[in-house]
């Protein structure tokens, strides 16, 4: 496919700029560039010119261009860039806006797009795929049409599956801490793919993410699952897949919150990365170098303030020290920068103020991001043009910069397009979500399990479900499995965050003699208040299960407990994780391998029987980040449960291999040998482990 030059587009934007010229279409400009298959790669040449070189007088000594223009029209060259109306249409371009309307997009939206064409645009719309593709074809119509389409994105909540608008189903997808909890990458490859192939059929080309940003180091940090824990390593090694599944999709996924940090905030507070500059490139920046050596195209820099990167606590977006020294030079990133929100109050806070998006630009940042409303982009946007008009802003950096986006909107424009017929392309939920379920039931944890209490069976029942959320549903699903299944939600503290003693007096009178009391614990309720539930509880049942959503404070907070399972849902009505953890509950959970503590020692010719049996484990997740040094990263119990393994492959490192689930071999030869094992299940999943052995003379 022959793309249409990018100078086609820029002289259109002359055209319909209100102007003392008259610019129309050039016949054959003659520019006509290749896209780089790997964008995000570094260059070692200057990137193809998508602008008209400037005449002979310009300082870098370019000899005037012949004219491309038709016969009657006057030529353009950079030189010509003095228009207000028109430098506002292109520097509108960097700009990445959120548009507010749910059903539609609202009547000054439209006509900000019109007047002030944004670059990226972030919609907050709440429909079906067929409701909407009619909200994206608004959203075209608006939109100049001689400048390249905007690259179209959506909240995690809101990417739509088949549905009908009055029950709108919508991809629910994981965490990243869920994801980082099934400690394999594959997984983290399943979830980009499936939720790359969900945006591409709703039409929309961009995905916001994904985050590779790692865990919080503050001890009362904000209660936060869009991070990948400790696992600095992991997070590296599914960075590249996780890019490329999104590529293959046709769309363009712009890794979130360099340079890390985000997640290390208080509450009502600024995230602060608080990693000391000699150590970031083996933990925070790790999977960013990753992800960037892996094809990465777009990379987004937030607002968590660098105190350890400059000399005073500044927003990374406006950090030169992120931006140039560590993005630029320090990853070697040549793709597009989106710094941002520059509406953030930590961002506004600083002295620069409203001077923000020009600093940011000043430092290399290609695109901006903002998350309140249009009005004020609009003025940034301005100040931005009087900038460049009087040379504060020099125009060959507000070229580079769209140099760089135009060649990523044209690509992923063509490669996947939106649909503006509104027309409405789906996918079934029920593919979605099987794939989906899969990572869910993989990044649930089993932190305890004392007294037998789990899985749950006939004789411990009756069982009481309570919490805040998901109870309804828990009830429903376990009464599938569980005979006796009573559920009491405590809706009160959805709007105090605490649970009030008049709710716990009711669980006293109702519930009195249960034999299972479950517990769903919710981090943005008070503990203090969950605390005294669980007393209550404890005083109540025989065995006593805590549900907790997100990373759980130490255990001490549950001391009663005999048994507490862990899941890191997005949102608290995911049904895909009360799914999950109903597996876990009743025994059903994810089968899969795990490789002895330590490795094994045994001398030649030694026969030793090898049983899949005792490297089998269910559930599979483990522990993101450490809860203390009895529960350290990688920390999971397992339960009893029988092998499901349809096949057993067992590799012996020296080109020996047997089948089965116990085997017995004897090595002949001295050394140090990996054993691999690989197991298949009857649902067709497999699972792969390996382990060292020493072989002993």
């Amino acid at each position: 496919m022959r793309l249409v030059s990018p100078l086609l587009f820029f002289l259109a934007i002359c055209a319909t700029a209100a102007g003392p010229y008259e610019v129309g279409y050039a016949a054959d400009v003659g520019m006509a560039f290749q896209l780089s298959a790997n964008a995000g790669a570094p260059r070692t040449e200057a990137p193809p010119s998508v602008f008209p070189e400037p005449s002979g007088n310009d300082a870098r000594g370019a000899t005037e261009q012949p004219s491309t223009s038709s016969p009657g029209e006057k030529a353009i060259s950079w030189d010509n860039l003095s228009d207000p109306a028109m430098v506002r249409k292109l520097v509108a371009n960097l700009m990445v806006v959120r548009l507010t309307g749910t059903t539609r997009p609202q009547r000054e939206e439209l006509d900000y797009i019109k007047n002030y064409p944004p670059g990226v645009i972030f919609l907050s719309a709440t429909l079906d795929t067929a409701g909407l593709a009619l909200y994206v074809a608004q959203v075209f119509s608006a939109y100049p049409s001689a400048l390249p389409p905007p690259l179209l994105a959506i909240s995690y909540e809101n990417i739509p599956v088949k549905g009908k608008a009055q029950d709108v189903p919508y991809v629910p997808t994981p965490s990243m801490l869920t994801v980082a909890a099934t400690g394999e990458a594959r997984w983290a490859q399943v979830y980009a793919d499936t939720i790359g192939e969900a945006l591409a059929a709703a039409g929309l080309n961009t995905f916001l993410g994904p985050t590779f940003s790692l865990g919080p180091s503050l001890a009362d940090a904000r209660p936060d699952v869009d991070h990948w824990g400790s696992l600095a390593t992991l997070a590296a090694e599914a960075a590249p897949e996780m890019i490329r599944a999104f590529q293959t999709r046709g769309v363009l996924a712009i890794a979130w919150d360099c340079p890390g940090g985000a997640a290390n905030r208080r509450v009502n507070a600024p995230a602060v990365l608080s990693t000391p500059y000699a150590l970031l490139m083996d933990t925070d920046a790790k999977p960013y170098a990753a992800a960037v050596a892996g094809g990465l195209e777009a990379l987004h820099v937030g607002t968590t303030l660098v105190p350890t990167l400059e000399q005073s606590p500044t927003p990374a977006c406006i950090s030169p020290a992120v931006i140039k020294s560590l993005v630029r030079e320090g990853l070697h990133f040549r793709g597009v920068i989106l710094a941002g929100p520059m509406d953030d109050p930590s961002v506004l806070a600083t002295p620069l103020g409203e001077e923000a998006p020009l600093t940011a630009l000043v430092h290399g940042a290609d695109m901006l991001l903002w998350s309140g409303g249009t009005g004020r982009v609009m003025r940034a946007t301005d100040r931005l043009v009087q900038e460049i008009l009087h040379g504060s802003l020099p125009r060959e950096r507000l070229r580079e910069a769209l140099e760089r986006s135009w060649v990523l909107r044209q690509k992923y424009a063509a490669g996947n397009g939106a649909d503006t017929k509104g027309k409405g392309r789906g996918l079934d939920v029920a593919k979605v979500t099987e794939r989906l379920a899969e990572v869910e039931g993989r990044g649930v944890v089993l932190l305890k399990n004392s007294h037998g209490a789990l899985p749950l069976r006939k004789e411990l029942s009756p069982v009481l479900v309570t919490g805040v959320e998901g109870v309804q549903y828990l009830e429903s699903t376990l009464a599938k499995h569980v005979k006796n299944v009573v559920g009491f939600t405590i809706t009160s503290a959805r709007h105090s965050g605490t649970i009030e003693d008049f709710e716990l007096d009711r669980i006293r009178a109702h519930f009195a003699g249960v034999q299972t009391a479950l517990c769903v614990c919710n981090p943005h309720i008070r503990i203090e208040s969950q605390r005294r539930l669980l007393e209550t509880l404890r005083g109540m049942a025989r065995h006593l299960v805590v549900i907790s959503l997100g990373m759980p404070p130490p255990l001490t907070d549950f001391p009663n407990a005999d048994a507490c399972v862990v899941a890191f849902p997005r949102s608290p009505g995911n049904r895909l994780t009360y799914d999950a953890v109903v597996d876990v509950l009743t025994g059903r959970a994810p089968v899969g391998l795990r490789a002895p503590s330590s490795g094994l020692s045994v001398r030649r010719n030694e026969a030793r029987t090898y049983d899949v049996a005792r490297i089998t484990t269910s559930p599979v997740g483990r522990l993101p980040s450490a809860l203390n040094e009895a529960y350290p990263v990688g920390f999971g119990m397992t339960l009893d449960v029988p092998t499901p393994f349809k096949s057993v492959t067992w590799d012996f490192g020296n080109g020996v291999t047997q089948t089965g689930p116990t085997v017995t071999y004897a090595y002949p030869v001295p050394g140090t040998y990996t054993v691999t094992v690989t197991a298949s299940g009857r649902d067709k999943t497999q699972s792969t482990t390996a382990f060292m052995v020493n072989v002993e003379p």
